[in-house]
């Protein structure tokens, strides 16, 4: 299966952030390289805590789910704080890792807000 490079450690986050989710999204973004429609699909079961691994083996397309960019899966070694933070989201039910506040599933736009909002006010480049 194919691997893409790991991305660099993101080095002040996220112990200055609040929100678990928004944690979350920034760590799949900048320390597993995970796309933002990748996040939305990102369900439950691609996480193996065991293994300490995530496998992307889908994303959303017009209203559906189907294969990844590049139409083949990929496994993601998950880094301690990203399954930390993981663990921290585990509480909800449902069957994708990321939700809104009212339950519904998280969509690209709203993933790529919360993540911009949350680098922004951490600075975490600096």
């Amino acid at each position: 299966m194919a691997s893409r490079p790991k991305p660099p450690e993101i080095p002040q986050f996220p112990a200055k952030a609040t929100d678990p989710r928004a944690c979350v999204l920034v760590l799949l973004a900048g320390e597993a390289g995970v796309r933002l429609g990748e996040m939305v699909a990102l369900e439950w079961r691609d996480i193996d805590f065991a293994k300490r691994q995530l496998c992307v083996q889908r994303s959303p397309r017009k209203d559906q789910v189907a294969s990844p960019k590049g139409g083949r899966l990929w496994y993601v070694p998950l880094t301690a704080r990203l399954a930390a933070a993981l663990h921290e989201q585990s509480t909800f039910t449902g069957p994708r890792v990321l939700y809104q506040d009212d339950g519904a599933p998280l969509s690209a736009a709203v993933v790529q807000q919360q993540t911009l909002s949350t680098a922004k006010p951490v600075d975490m480049w600096a």
